[in-house]
């Protein structure tokens, strides 16, 4: 089974990537989430939901 010594190569020599990569979305991810109750919950957020044309709403999932 040549398939897993492979895929062990390849993360074992992109494993500093994939640690950066893993690090830098959990960063924007503790960044952006204390803010999304003051984003998704607003009244104005509600308001510029209703302002959007009939099309855009349906196409955006917003029923």
């Amino acid at each position: 089974m040549t398939t897993l010594p492979l895929f062990r190569r390849a993360f074992f020599d992109t494993w500093r990537s994939t640690l950066g990569w893993a690090l830098g979305l959990a960063a924007a991810i503790f960044l952006y989430l204390p803010l999304y109750p003051s984003i998704g919950g607003s009244a104005q957020m509600q308001d510029m939901i209703d302002a959007l044309p009939p099309e855009m709403t349906k196409a955006l999932n917003y029923d």
